[in-house]
């Protein structure tokens, strides 16, 4: 007996309504990934996140936190993404890689799952910019120069240092700011 999975569509998993919202799933490549529970310091740091760049961002982009993205095939909820302003705030079409500036992923527990199955499906989705928020280790990845080969440019920041967002370069977050205090 030869066993085979199946793999959903995005019309197949947005039909689908037996996961009640205290479930946390996302679709990755077809398949229904059950995403782990966030933490006391994960929450924290999105929230950081989101205090620090949405005054900088009103009417030029919306920081999006939680929320799904569609992503080629796939449907993953990142941490925080910033989109492209729109009046409607995606209220008339589903967000996509395509109006993604900047895609965040805070990791703890999920850091080989961000790096190596989302962060390569981002850029050959040709999202401009990703950064995966180390917490064990206190670093921020940046991810930049999507190919279909993964991110050509990748660098670590570490606490002390300062990232300026690609698609805004009047806008620089401390890595101390987007940690916080926690060790």
């Amino acid at each position: 007996m030869v066993l085979e999975r199946h793999r959903f569509t995005l019309e197949e998993y947005h039909q689908m309504n037996f996961f009640s919202e205290d479930i946390r799933v996302e679709l990755m490549d077809g398949e229904i990934i059950h995403r782990s529970p966030i933490g006391r310091f994960h929450t924290a740091c999105m929230k950081r996140l989101i205090f620090l760049l949405t005054p900088k961002l009103v009417k030029r982009a919306i920081v999006s936190a939680q929320d799904p993205l569609i992503v080629l095939s796939s449907e993953p909820i990142p941490d925080v993404v910033l989109l492209n302003y729109r009046d409607d705030f995606y209220g008339g079409k589903a967000a996509s890689a395509e109006d993604a500036l900047l895609v965040i992923e805070v990791s703890d527990s999920t850091l080989d799952y961000d790096q190596k199955i989302k962060v390569p499906k981002y850029a050959k989705a040709g999202i401009p910019e990703v950064w995966v928020i180390d917490l064990n280790e206190s670093l921020i990845w940046v991810y930049r120069n999507p190919s279909d080969k993964g991110y050509l440019e990748v660098k670590a920041y570490k606490r002390g240092e300062a990232v300026t967002l690609l698609a805004f370069s009047d806008i620089t977050l401390t890595v101390n700011d987007i940690l916080g205090f926690q060790i």
